[in-house]
C-alpha cells in the first residue's frame, strides 16, 4: 500500500458515517452525501465491510472445479449451517476454494449498489474481523469485533450470547484503522491471510464505466440546478426547494471538481458545457438514462465494460447476466425505456454468463 491508498471502513447499515483514511493522514468522516462523493473514484481505495452480517468458514474441501466444486461448497456449508443456503450469496476465494463468506442476497445487492452508485472503485474488499489478528478483540462505539480463524462482529447488546467471550479492549476509531492496516500487511502465504470479496462481487471496476458513471451523476445534478430554481414559481414549498438546489449544487460542485480537478464556480453552467463536448454529448446522456433505468428494472444484470461510440451513436457494452433469459428480459427493459438493445451471443466465462451487446435509441438516436 502506498501513500495515496485510501482506506474506507462502511458501517453495518452501509448509510451511517463512512469513516476513512488517506494515506497517513488523520482520520476522517463522510456524513453527508456531498462528503460521500467526494471519494467517488479514490485511486488505491481498500473498503472495508462491517462483519455483522458476514459469516466466514474454512471448509475442507477436495480439488475440485466448476460445478462440482459449487455442489461441494454448498453441501459442506448446509453441514455446518444445519439448513439449506439457497437465499445467501456464497463468496468463495479463487485461489484459496475453503475460504468461503457467506451474506445475503439483499445485503449482497446493497453493497454492490452503494458502491456503483457513489461510483468507488475498490481495488480490494475485506471484512473488517477478517483483518484483526488472533486474539484481537476490541469494542468500538456499540461494535464488538473479535479477530482470528472464528472472528465475528456483532452489536454490544449480544455479549450475554456469546459463548467464551474474551474480554473487548474499548479502542479509538484511528486505532482501529492501525490495526486494519497491520492486518492488510500480513504473510500472503499465510492461511488467516484476509479474504478479498472483490471478485465475488463482481464490482464494476473499468476506468471507462467509472467515468460514465461520474459524467452520469453530474448531467443530472446540473439539470437538477438549472431546474430547481424555476419550480418555485410553482411550488408553494419553496424553503423546501430551495434547500434542496443548494444541496445540488454542492454535490455538483465537489464531483465536477473531483471529476476534472477544476474549481466549480457555476457548476450547471460548466457541467453543460462539459456534456456538449467531446463524447459526453446529448445523446450519450440519453442512452446512459435508459441503461440505467433498463438495469434495475432486471434483477441480476451488471455491466461489466462499456464504451460510447460517437460516429455510430452507440453504446458498446460487455454485460453478466445471471441465466440466459436475461437477454431477453433486458432487451424488453430497453425497449421500454425507449431505447434499442441489440444482445449478441451470451456465453459461459468460468462460473460467469458474459455477453456482448449494443444499445442505442429508438429511430437511430437522431
Amino acid at each position: 500500500m502506498s501513500k495515496d491508498t485510501t482506506y474506507l471502513a462502511l458501517p453495518p447499515d452501509l448509510l451511517g458515517p463512512w469513516a476513512y483514511q488517506r494515506g497517513d493522514s488523520p482520520l476522517s468522516w463522510a456524513k453527508t452525501e456531498v462528503e460521500k462523493q467526494t471519494l467517488s473514484g479514490a485511486s488505491e481505495l481498500i473498503i472495508i465491510l462491517a462483519g455483522e452480517n458476514i459469516r466466514r468458514f474454512s471448509l475442507e474441501l477436495p480439488g475440485l472445479r466448476g460445478r462440482e466444486l459449487q455442489a461441494a461448497t454448498e453441501f459442506e456449508l448446509e453441514d455446518h449451517m444445519g439448513g439449506a443456503v439457497s437465499d445467501e450469496v456464497i463468496c468463495q476465494d479463487r485461489k484459496r476454494p475453503g475460504t468461503v463468506a457467506l451474506m445475503s442476497q439483499d445485503l449482497h445487492r446493497r453493497i454492490k449498489k452503494l458502491m456503483n452508485d457513489y461510483g468507488l472503485i475498490p481495488l480490494r474488499v475485506l471484512i473488517d474481523y477478517d483483518l484483526l489478528g488472533a486474539g484481537q478483540a476490541v469494542h468500538i462505539g456499540e461494535r464488538l469485533i473479535k479477530g482470528g480463524a472464528q472472528g465475528y462482529a456483532v452489536h454490544e447488546d449480544w455479549t450475554d450470547f456469546i459463548k467464551d467471550a474474551p474480554d473487548f479492549n474499548h479502542i479509538t476509531p484511528q486505532d482501529l484503522f492501525t490495526a486494519f492496516k497491520t492486518g492488510l500487511h500480513r504473510d500472503k502465504t499465510r492461511e488467516d491471510n484476509p479474504f478479498d470479496l472483490k471478485a465475488s462481487l463482481r464490482l464494476i471496476n473499468s476506468q471507462s464505466t467509472a467515468q460514465w458513471q461520474t459524467w452520469a451523476k453530474l448531467a443530472a445534478l446540473a439539470l437538477g440546478v438549472i431546474i430547481l430554481p424555476f419550480m418555485l414559481n410553482y411550488y408553494a414549498e419553496a424553503r423546501a426547494w430551495t434547500q434542496q438546489a443548494d444541496e445540488d449544487k454542492q454535490a455538483a460542485a465537489a464531483l465536477y471538481t473531483q471529476a476534472t480537478g477544476e474549481p466549480a464556480n457555476d457548476p450547471a453552467r460548466q457541467i453543460s458545457q462539459r456534456l456538449k463536448s467531446g463524447t459526453s454529448s446529448a445523446k450519450f446522456l440519453d442512452m446512459s438514462a435508459v441503461l440505467i433505468s433498463a438495469t434495475a428494472n432486471v434483477d441480476g444484470v451488471e455491466i461489466d465494460k462499456l464504451r460510447y461510440d460517437p460516429r455510430q451513436n452507440l453504446l458498446q457494452l460487455s454485460l453478466r447476466y445471471p441465466n440466459f433469459e436475461a437477454g431477453a428480459a433486458l432487451e424488453q427493459a430497453v425497449a421500454q425505456a425507449g431505447g434499442r438493445l441489440v444482445v449478441g451471443g451470451i456465453r459461459e466465462r468460468g462460473e460467469a454468463l458474459i455477453g456482448e451487446a449494443s444499445l442505442s435509441l429508438e429511430g437511430g438516436g437522431q
